[in-house]
């Protein structure tokens, strides 16, 4: 058998955990099919360097090679004389995945999109609590054709302009805002 190391620098630790996020974010994409053999390979590298992993020209033989009978002894052998090393290597790269992940989903949402899907999701809650008997043709032309603008790419513009135009949203000057902080005032005062 092949002999194995007890310990690993810091360098070789974090070369291990490097190696198993990169391969599985094979182009940019999460592929948890590549988290074993790169584990496994990764393991064999750091903690038995002499394992022969040559001539694996493709995954199919470097699975093979890494799941054999021999390889499984090594695995084995970390997983029981070295498991706090081999724990602590596995939670920094589930660690390290999940920000990926995290990063991936959010992080190509601009805050243009970010906004937009605030403004969809409040929009969603209002008209939950329209009553859909009020709603006339034209309002309901003019959200078909908001939603239709959607298809060119620029969804955020169109549904605005769309809005303005129909007088569904109007910038509140100074006259209309003291209009509307005279109406809450009188309607507290009706409260109490």
């Amino acid at each position: 058998m092949v002999e194995i190391k007890t310990a690993i620098s810091f360098d070789e630790y974090n070369a291990i955990i490097d190696k198993v996020v990169n391969d599985c974010f094979p182009d940019g994409t999460y592929s948890p099919a590549n988290y074993d053999l790169s584990l496994r390979t990764a393991l064999l590298c750091a903690f038995a360097p002499d394992y022969d992993l040559s001539g694996c020209d493709d995954n199919n033989a470097l699975w093979e090679r890494v799941m054999s009978d021999e390889a499984d002894e090594i695995i084995d052998y970390i997983s029981t004389e070295l498991s706090g090393i081999k724990q602590s290597i596995k939670r920094a790269i589930w660690d390290n995945i999940e920000y990926r992940i995290k990063l991936l989903t959010s992080g190509s949402m601009s805050m243009t999109d970010i906004a937009l899907s605030t403004l969809v999701e409040t929009l969603t809650k209002k008209v939950e609590n329209i009553d859909t008997s009020m709603l006339t043709k034209e309002n309901m032309d003019t959200m078909i054709k908001a939603v239709n603008a959607t298809q060119d790419g620029n969804f955020a513009e169109s549904l605005v302009d769309t809005m303005l135009d129909k007088g569904m949203l109007t910038k509140p000057n100074r006259e209309t805002r003291r209009k509307n902080i005279k109406q809450t005032k009188k309607a507290e005062s009706a409260d109490k």
